[in-house]
């Protein structure tokens, strides 16, 4: 899941890339370096191909308006001052989502501070509800109010879930990135007989016809509505469970559900006249008939609506209703080439797995190779936006943490580990490197290692669980580890030293299958780099066990105040530079020189951190070529993230 979330992540973020910059993208991480062209195109057909990736996606196609259609509705129907008109699809719930994303892009930046918004019950109403996202500033004093209410045993798309929904999605959602004040909203009024036209700046409400399907007809029997009587009287459409008969006037009997709350139209009648926002959704063919009733009811006090947003289906059935022509129906090439466009993202991603392009092109009867052109264009121009989630129930924070550090720092490879308590830190930063090179070992048959010492490579070698973890690497033949410390002379044994690490290896792999096939090896130079296919290093800072170890080997840095951090023991400056000549001579280690110059050969070179207080000095390894990858626990990473 983390392979297939870091191509998607690479493939989508946050620019879509074409086939051939995702490649080269890939290369420059591990494993991939040393694969084959066209072994990375198997794993990008199947990882993008996988029935898991659109878990990972959220996928929002932006559909084109018919400027031209929509104009001419403005026009046929007097005192409607904003039509939006998009293409239609056959899949009643993606039209309601896409006649939902339409509105909150229309409306959503015409929001402000202190704000009423009105919602009706409705499947599209609650798409439109679904697709805000709205800023910390918009959200503080805006207030919403439901416009219908059911009973209790009602669930579905009421104006009470549509409004509770949009309210949770702003405090609880784990995706959300702004931080929201406790309270988001300034409130959330669920009683519709509280709602005015002077609280109100928008109104959104769905039309609605007795057909099954239709919010009142699904739920007739907890509504007490007769739904039969209702189609014997004549009634073709409903707004807030007021009904309409074709001449726009209500039944002479009126047939109100009996268990059903809603504002007097007389409210949206007061917003339309004094030049408020009452917005009208409506999609499908068969919805022009109740558009037309409604929009006739006007005889009876005035218009109920000055917004419309709909389908073209469903505008032309309106015109050909209205004994109107499409005068401006002799559609332009651009736009026929937008509606396509969006049919091709349409039928791309509507499926799980993705529809691929080749049927995508036989579905619309056109080449594969213009459904590309066009799929990549909507993409590469946000008509087609693609946001990439961690998967669950992994820690969705720490593969967010991951990428960021990924991309940030230009490193090869990063793992982000929860700790639980501070004192456990370098046993999860020690486990989670463990794992990254067990991994790697899968498919190796020779691998050689540079360790040095420290708690967390210590912590490192011991979650490796030698001999027992090599069990499972059937092509492994030999498995070297490198000292990068000379073994020194002392009095006391410390155990975190990499030479008192390799003297436990060497014990525990004796006399087991694997003692002749892991073999521990002592410091010969910075010659020995060469040799290695990988590093794992401590990344320090200047404190006071440092100081002492450079005290031992009577190292006096003038300048030590100038050190960020160490390396194999030696400190470092700002730019990653050694303070001092000599010091890895004197201090028996691998020169930082020789590290460097592993990091541009592409050898990995691992720094394991595991204290907030550190992360300057991953950012600086990080940044000046001591280390091209990291394993770090959540604090330290969030730390890098936040200085860097």
């Amino acid at each position: 899941m983390r392979e297939l979330y870091r191509v998607l992540h690479l493939r989508f973020t946050p620019h879509p890339l074409r086939p051939k910059a995702l490649l080269q993208a890939l290369k420059t991480l591990l494993p991939y370096a040393h694969w084959s062209e066209k072994r990375i195109r198997r794993l990008l057909e199947r990882t993008l191909t996988d029935a898991r990736a659109p878990t990972l996606l959220a996928v929002t196609v932006n559909p084109p308006v018919n400027e031209a259609l929509s104009r001419q509705i403005c026009r046929e129907l007097q005192g409607i001052r904003e039509a939006i008109v998009i293409p239609s699809v056959l899949d009643r719930k993606a039209q309601s989502r896409y006649l939902g994303i339409a509105a909150a892009n229309a409306f959503t930046p015409r929001f402000r501070s202190g704000q009423g918004l009105g919602f009706s019950a409705g499947q599209t109403v609650y798409a439109f509800a679904s697709c805000l996202w709205l800023s910390p500033e918009q959200i503080s004093d805006l207030r919403l109010y439901a416009l219908t209410r059911c009973p209790p045993s009602v669930f579905g798309w009421t104006a009470e879930g549509t409004i509770t929904d949009l309210i949770a999605r702003h405090l609880w959602h784990p995706l959300t990135k702004e931080r929201f004040p406790q309270t988001p909203f300034k409130e959330g009024i669920l009683d519709p007989d509280i709602a005015d036209a002077d609280a109100l700046d928008y109104a959104f409400v769905e039309v609605g016809t007795l057909k099954a399907g239709e919010f009142l007809f699904d739920h007739t029997e907890a509504l007490e509505f007769d739904v039969a009587r209702a189609k014997r009287m004549g009634v073709v459409a409903e707004l807030l469970g007021h009904f309409f008969c074709a001449d726009g006037l209500p039944p002479s009997n009126f047939v109100r559900p009996k268990r059903w709350q809603a504002v007097p139209l007389s409210l949206l009648r007061t917003m339309v006249r004094v030049g408020k926002s009452v917005v009208l959704f409506a999609s499908g063919e068969d919805k022009a008939k109740a558009i037309l009733t409604i929009y006739r009811s006007q005889r009876a006090g005035g218009l109920l609506f000055n917004t419309i947003i709909t389908d073209e289906f469903c505008a032309k059935a309106l015109l050909r209703l209205l004994g109107r022509r499409e005068v401006d129906g002799e559609e332009d090439h651009q736009w026929q080439r937008e509606r396509l466009k969006f049919w091709v993202c349409h039928w791309h991603f509507a499926n799980t797995p993705f529809t691929p392009r080749k049927e995508v092109a036989k579905r619309l009867s056109i080449r594969r190779s213009l459904a590309s052109t066009l799929l990549e264009e909507a993409l590469n121009r946000g008509d087609a936006q693609v946001k990439v989630f961690p998967p669950l129930p992994e820690p969705t924070y720490a593969l967010d943490m991951e990428i960021a550090l990924l991309k940030n720092l230009g490193l090869r490879e990063v793992r982000v580990v929860e700790i639980g308590q501070s004192n456990l830190a370098y046993l999860a930063v020690g486990q989670a490197a463990a794992q990254l090179l067990l991994e790697w070992l899968k498919g190796a048959e020779e691998f050689a290692i540079g360790l040095d010492g420290g708690r967390a490579i210590r912590a490192f070698v011991e979650a490796l669980n030698l001999p027992h973890s090599l069990s499972q690497m059937h092509h492994l033949k030999r498995l070297e580890l490198w000292a990068l410390h000379y073994r020194p002379r002392r009095k006391s044994l410390w155990g975190a030293g990499v030479n008192d690490i390799l003297d436990a290896v060497a014990i525990r792999c004796h006399g087991s299958e694997w003692s002749e096939k892991v073999l521990c090896r002592p410091f010969e130079g910075d010659a020995v780099v060469e040799r290695l296919n990988a590093v794992f290093v401590s990344i320090g800072a200047v404190d006071e066990p440092n100081r002492e170890l450079l005290r031992a080997h009577n190292i006096f840095i003038p300048d030590l105040e100038k050190a960020v951090g160490t390396l194999f023991s030696q400190p470092f400056d700002s730019t990653g530079e050694p303070l001092g000549e000599g010091i890895s001579q004197a201090l028996g280690s691998v020169s930082l020189g020789s590290i460097r110059k592993a990091v541009r050969q592409g050898i990995p070179v691992v720094g394991l951190v595991a204290n907030p207080q550190r992360a300057l000095s991953a950012l600086v390894a990080c940044r000046n070529g001591l280390v091209n990858c990291l394993i770090a626990d959540r604090q330290t990473a969030e730390q890098i993230i936040h200085i860097s």
